[in-house]
């Protein structure tokens, strides 16, 4: 698949060298501001962890960057994809939800995006629940310290260069925000929506 998306990696090449082109420039390329090598994600392999951590950023080579960018781009590809799939999985397992849905269905004149988020509530509801309890990253908001941070409590520190991140599972399974946590519940924020509407 990825040969057949670069066309034999010639799409690499080809990013690399209009790169190479635009961070090289004179009048304004990528060495002339030094604030936009120090802010941004870590880079992917084969980059060595340990420049994870070091003051120098010069490893944002146009190579690595288009590895980014690639990787980035794969990544976005394949996920609406993979949730739909677990959301007919689901409803696969709930003869009941699609019931409920395709009657819902049955009573709109179109179906696109505004309608389906505005004015489908139980739809809503069950792509939500689907992607709640199947999500695609067990952690998710990755973020790297600039500086150096405490939480208020006194721990964890945080040193400047860390990743960090939030655990989408613990989350999503927090029976604070959700009751029942780890039962399927298609109608949960249709009722959550009632209640928000109703306060």
């Amino acid at each position: 698949m990825f040969s057949k998306t670069t066309r034999d990696g010639q799409a690499l090449k080809d990013l690399i060298v209009m790169l190479k082109e635009a961070m090289t420039k004179p009048d304004g390329g990528w060495e002339k501001d030094e604030s936009l090598k120090r802010v941004g994600l870590p880079a992917l392999p084969p980059v060595p962890q340990c420049q994870l951590f070091e003051t120098n950023r010069s490893y944002w080579t146009p190579n690595i960057i288009v590895q980014a960018l690639i990787g980035i781009w794969f990544a976005a590809a394949h996920q609406p994809w993979v949730n739909l799939d677990f959301a007919f999985l689901e409803l696969c397992q709930r003869p009941e939800s699609a019931d409920l849905i395709r009657q819902e269905i049955s009573n709109k004149t179109t179906l696109d995006a505004k309608t389906i988020g505005n004015d489908m509530p139980i739809l809503d509801s069950f792509l939500k629940e689907s992607l709640r309890l199947n999500p695609m990253d067990d952690l998710a908001i990755r973020r790297k310290s600039l500086s150096p941070y405490t939480f208020r409590s006194g721990t964890p520190h945080i040193p400047t260069g860390t990743i960090t991140s939030v655990s989408s599972y613990n989350l999503m399974h927090d029976a604070h925000f959700y009751p029942d946590p780890n039962r399927f519940d298609g109608l949960r924020y249709t009722r959550k929506t009632i209640m928000s509407e109703g306060a």
